[in-house]
């Protein structure tokens, strides 16, 4: 996780590390379960695939990562009008009949139909099998409802991010929020990133805890042009609700040498190193937008004052990462071994097939 950023770009092979399985795999997630008593530990990850419809899949590791095994799969009904951009969650805390431990997995379902669907399943075996909960959103119109995304607040409510397209012409594109304290009733949707230029399309959010008093929120912002298209940003929370104005599009995330990500970003956090890692799908120099050295193979690491970022080599490497939604697209990435390791799970074609790399 320390070593030197290699001076390599887009060269036309495969990802390292090893495969997680030869299913097809998109979007993927990786947990550690951590409030799960007897199996803390293990982790799992999530992937969207077919199987031959829409699923998402679930595999486990018992060895700390070296190899996983298919454990279980979520398969909704509505995948068969499309899926999209699963995820994958432990409750922390109980939240209404769901005690700690249980498993939460969303996606966007039915974009094949008139009217898209973000669904809520639980587990209470570790993933093994899943009972559908409740739906945190539904279009009212035929726009998108993208890439959910849990959390928790400060007083106990579960959170759940999407990126919403129902509201066009105003926003191409702005990010919500919804809450609930039970997981079957939800809350009307709260912007958190929603610009005044109608074109702006703040995407792909992903939340973490840093503190008692601190969240983070990483997200894409596409739709501005130039050189900074898709670049990753930042915002902050006292209390996991309230991110401040959201017309403030946020904190560009760059290094020492001005470079910086687009497209896809993801993060990770370790409590016991107070360390924050992120990545996302292409790395950029500021001084012109183009593909910078190391791109496919960097992350980004912090601390929770958010001040300096700096550039490590990534577990696993994508050299052929480009604007395409498999080479290195939106990573799952986790610390394990108390923050001494950090575990990613990346995509890349074999052929013409994506799949899931872990390191």
């Amino acid at each position: 996780m320390y070593d030197a950023v290699p001076p390599i770009n887009n060269v036309g092979f495969s990802a390292s590390g090893s495969l997680v399985s030869n299913d097809v795999a998109m979007y993927p997630r990786a947990v550690v379960l951590q409030h799960s008593g007897a199996v803390n530990g293990r982790i799992l990850v999530d992937a969207t695939s077919w199987n031959p419809a829409g699923i998402g899949a679930i595999y486990m590791s018992t060895d700390n990562g070296t190899s996983f095994n298919f454990l279980g799969a979520v398969a909704d009904p509505l995948a068969s009008g499309g899926i999209c951009c699963t995820t994958l969650f432990e409750l922390p805390i109980q939240i209404g009949n769901m005690p700690p431990g249980t498993l939460l997995w969303a996606g966007s379902l039915g974009q094949g139909i008139k009217k898209m669907t973000i669904r809520m399943w639980a587990s209470r075996d570790g993933g093994k099998t899943w009972s559908y909960v409740s739906s945190p959103a539904v279009a009212a119109n035929a726009g998108g409802l993208w890439e959910p995304e849990f959390s928790v607040t400060v007083d106990g409510q579960l959170v759940c991010h999407f990126s919403d397209e129902t509201e066009q012409p105003r926003y191409s594109q702005l990010l919500q929020e919804v809450f609930s304290k039970d997981g079957l009733a939800w809350s009307q949707r709260y912007p958190t990133v929603a610009s005044t230029n109608p074109g702006n399309r703040p995407g792909m959010a992903n939340v973490r805890q840093l503190g008692p008093s601190l969240w983070i929120m990483t997200y894409e912002l596409c739709g501005v042009g130039g050189r900074y298209e898709c670049a990753a940003h930042f915002r902050t929370s006292p209390n996991g609700a309230n991110w401040g104005p959201p017309t403030d599009l946020g904190i560009l995330m760059e290094d020492a040498g001005a470079r910086f990500f687009a497209h896809a970003p993801t993060i990770a956090f370790s409590p016991e190193r107070n360390l924050l890692a992120m990545t996302g799908q292409i790395l950029c120099q500021n001084a012109n937008g183009a593909i910078a050295p190391g791109s496919g193979a960097t992350i980004f690491v912090t601390d929770p004052t958010l001040k300096v970022w700096t550039a490590r080599a990534s577990p696993v490497s994508v050299p052929d990462a480009r604007s395409d939604p498999c080479p290195n697209y939106s990573s799952g990435l986790v610390f394990l071994d108390h923050g001494a390791r950090l575990l990613q799970v990346a995509t890349d074609y074999q052929g013409s097939a994506c799949k899931a790399y872990h390191n």
